[in-house]
């Protein structure tokens, strides 16, 4: 597995499929309209690292640590981030059809306007993510304990047999 230190580096654009970029510190790295498609992400970590309409699709982020990181419409689509910890993304108009996100953190991130369709939310924390508007109908996995830590609206979209909770919508920010 590659090590290595691409902080603070403008990779906007890169083509970068099937690259192994695992336990490597992307710490403010920009990967803006870059291909990531099955590239291996595997322990990296970074903080306000920008993948902003990046395709990641089939990419693999697992055990990853992306704080404050943009994601906004990247292409996730069958991306697995099994145990990674995505506090505080940026995951606006993005798209992780489905992706695997078993036991990830995505707590205090933001996911309106986020296709899930299909994805795997088995596990994963939701302390204060903001879902509102969100369509959660076709996830796997998700339960009223997740639901419940996590900031939703009338728009938002559960899945059959769950509801929201009483205190929703939740206070802003």
């Amino acid at each position: 597995m590659v090590k290595i230190d691409l902080s603070s580096t403008d990779l906007e654009g890169s083509v970068l499929g099937g690259a192994d970029l695992g336990k490597s510190n992307l710490t403010n790295t920009w990967f803006v309209k870059s291909d990531l498609t099955k590239a291996s992400l595997v322990g990296a970590f970074g903080n306000r690292t920008r993948f902003t309409s990046a395709n990641i699709q089939g990419a693999d982020l697992s055990k990853s640590e992306f704080s404050r990181a943009d994601l906004a419409k990247a292409d996730l689509s069958r991306a697995t981030m099994v145990g990674a910890q995505l506090v505080r993304a940026n995951f606006s108009g993005a798209v992780l059809k489905d992706a695997n996100l078993m036991d990830a953190n995505l707590s205090r991130s933001l996911m309106a306007g986020t296709d899930l369709t299909g994805a795997n939310m088995t596990g994963v924390y939701l302390y204060l993510t903001r879902i509102s508007g969100a369509d959660l109908s076709t996830v796997r996995g998700l339960t009223e304990a997740q639901l419940a830590i996590a900031c939703g609206d009338a728009t938002t979209k559960l899945p059959s047999g769950l509801k929201p909770p009483t205190h929703w919508p939740c206070a802003e920010p």
